[in-house]
């Protein structure tokens, strides 16, 4: 029996097309957990990154009394939640914000450490950006200077999804 070479032509279409369709269906159904940077305000992602290029994140910040730099160390545990792993700091007043939080103490060339803090903070942290506080994030090689990107005041989510 043979086929015409048109009725030829469309069953190999048809047959791309499905399996591009059955491909794509399945690649969608296997997520790659990641981390979403969103300004609140404008509804709008700043970034998304997937958690096999990082599981860390830190964000630096100039305290608002003290005048000093402080750094937060966030990991994402295997649950997928964000944990405050350490602080790094040059001034114990501001260590005052973080009175409930424990940790090991380091002071280390006119350093301070606060490590194995490990306090979940669940799927997502808000952070109030400033320009005052100039707050930087870095997740792996990406660094978003926070304070450039959005409008003074602006409510900013990390969140991570899975």
């Amino acid at each position: 029996m043979r086929y015409p070479k048109k009725a030829i032509l469309v069953l190999c279409i048809m047959c791309t097309i499905g399996l591009s369709l059955a491909l794509t269906s399945f690649k969608g159904t296997q997520k790659t957990p990641f981390i979403e940077v969103k300004d609140l305000k404008k509804n709008y992602t700043l970034a998304s990154i997937d958690l096999d290029v990082s599981r860390n994140f830190t964000r630096i910040y100039l305290h608002s009394v003290c005048k000093d730099y402080v750094e937060e160390f966030y990991v994402v545990n295997d649950d997928d939640n964000i944990v405050l792993s350490r602080i790094k700091c040059k001034n114990f007043s501001v260590l005052d914000y973080y009175s409930a939080v424990d940790g090991e103490l380091i002071e280390e060339n006119d350093t301070i450490y606060v490590s194995n803090i490990n306090l979940v903070l669940g799927k997502s942290l808000t952070l109030l950006v400033s320009s005052d506080s100039r707050s930087i994030l870095e997740i792996g090689d990406l660094i978003l200077p926070l304070y450039l990107i959005v409008e003074d005041g602006t409510v900013v989510q990390i969140a991570v999804f899975s």
